[in-house]
């Protein structure tokens, strides 16, 4: 699975591949030079506190179907992506099945 990294200021920083949004922020931090996002915040970079949005958003619509996504949270921010999952899941199938692998991961 692919996901598109966008910074607090709201600057594409890449699409990045990995199974879940912490894979994806190493590959981006390999990208960089480090060997992971936790090689890259102990060399003095500030944690990423910016969005990460994983592809398959754009998934629906590619198939026809009619969703607005509104606000989508960050995946870090539990409470809010599980909220906004569950209002969106009975739109979009692919999010009800990442909810469901966000539950299954605890």
């Amino acid at each position: 699975m692919g996901y598109r990294i966008v910074s607090s200021a709201g600057v594409e920083l890449g699409t990045y591949e990995g199974e879940t949004e912490r894979e994806a922020l190493d590959a981006m931090a390999r990208d960089a030079g480090y060997a992971s996002q936790a090689d890259a915040e102990a060399r003095g970079v500030a944690p990423f506190d910016g969005r990460i949005l994983p592809t398959w958003c754009g998934e629906c619509a590619a198939e026809g179907l009619d969703v607005s996504l509104g606000e989508i949270p960050a995946v870090d921010d539990e409470e809010a992506w599980g909220a906004w999952a569950a209002e969106h899941a009975a739109e979009c199938p692919m999010i009800a099945s990442r909810a469901g692998q966000r539950r299954a991961q605890g």
